[in-house]
């Protein structure tokens, strides 16, 4: 976690908020918003690093309860993707070459 989010200590949500991309932050909101309703929270962004390189990850959590039905936290896991999303975009980039050298 403090690799991924090039962290060395204890970190609030407001200074991990400020670590996505700044296009990505609407997507995040919303995404909280819907687990208010829905209980899931999932959505992918891409985080800006120490050395301003940016990466890609995927959110996946569970909203908790208290026993009021009140949401009190949020349990879940933040993968890495980055090496699937370099490979989704290369992947394109292939498909449309050949479907180039197929039109021709």
């Amino acid at each position: 976690f403090k690799k991924l989010w090039s962290v060395n200590s204890e970190i609030t949500i407001d200074a991990l908020v400020a670590k996505l991309h700044p296009e990505d932050r609407e997507l995040r909101e919303k995404a909280h918003r819907d687990a208010l309703e829905n209980g899931v929270v999932c959505y992918e962004a891409r985080i800006i690093q120490k050395d301003n390189s940016v990466r890609w990850i995927k959110v996946f959590g569970k909203i908790v309860k208290d026993e009021k039905g009140n949401p009190s936290t949020i349990f879940g896991v933040v993968q890495d993707i980055h090496d699937q999303k370099e490979f989704e975009v290369e992947l394109k980039r292939k498909i449309e070459e050949s479907t180039l050298e197929l039109r021709r």
